[in-house]
């Protein structure tokens, strides 16, 4: 028998709720709305990412053909960076006061043949007090006697060095050759390199 031909006399108040006969077709489209939205996002996710590696790959052989010439760069700039240090050190050394190319140069002018210096350092100084340097020099043979002439040659009234001590000297192998080894400390004359 059909439910559609009962008749139910029940008082509105009493009579039972219809039922909502299209909730499965409501869960279905909420499935399928659910189901589209994620195969979308997915979709959008996925774009994405291809996009993302194709412009990784891209980026990678950017960076692989522009390698060598960075790498020239940075020599190029490393050699720029010492030529440019090198040319001011240059720059400040020949417009101080004293001149101290000019000092080299009478240092290294004054040593007589057979002797060379090893090594020449800059000790104290500042704006108000010339510097006084060190030396370290080398005889060539066992001739000490060539380094108390060089030392009695600064000591001269007309040097332009002054305070000149020497710290004696010592018998070395250099190159498998006798030498002399010898530490002298000196200062210069102001007026000794006015006129420069």
């Amino acid at each position: 028998m059909n439910d559609d031909y009962l008749i139910n006399l029940l008082p509105s108040e009493y009579l039972p709720k219809p039922e909502f006969k299209g909730f499965p077709l409501f869960v279905i489209a909420v499935l399928v709305l659910v189901g589209v939205f994620v195969f979308l996002d997915n979709t959008r996710i996925t774009g994405r990412i291809n996009t993302l590696k194709e412009l990784k790959k891209n980026q990678t052989a950017l960076v692989n053909r522009r390698t060598p010439l960075a790498l020239e760069a940075l020599d190029v700039q490393a050699r720029s960076r010492v030529l440019f240090s090198y040319g001011v050190s240059i720059w400040s050394m020949l417009h101080q006061i004293p001149p101290w190319i000019d000092v080299y140069n009478e240092i290294e002018e004054s040593i007589p043949k057979g002797m060379w210096i090893e090594s020449l350092t800059l000790v104290g100084g500042g704006e108000r007090k010339w510097p006084s340097f060190t030396m370290v020099g080398i005889v060539a043979g066992n001739k000490p006697g060539t380094v108390l002439d060089f030392y009695a040659l600064m000591l001269e009234p007309d040097s332009k060095f002054e305070k000149v001590k020497i710290s004696g000297y010592t018998f070395i192998k250099h190159d498998r050759q006798d030498a002399v080894m010898f530490n002298m400390r000196f200062s210069i004359k102001k007026s000794g390199f006015e006129g420069f």
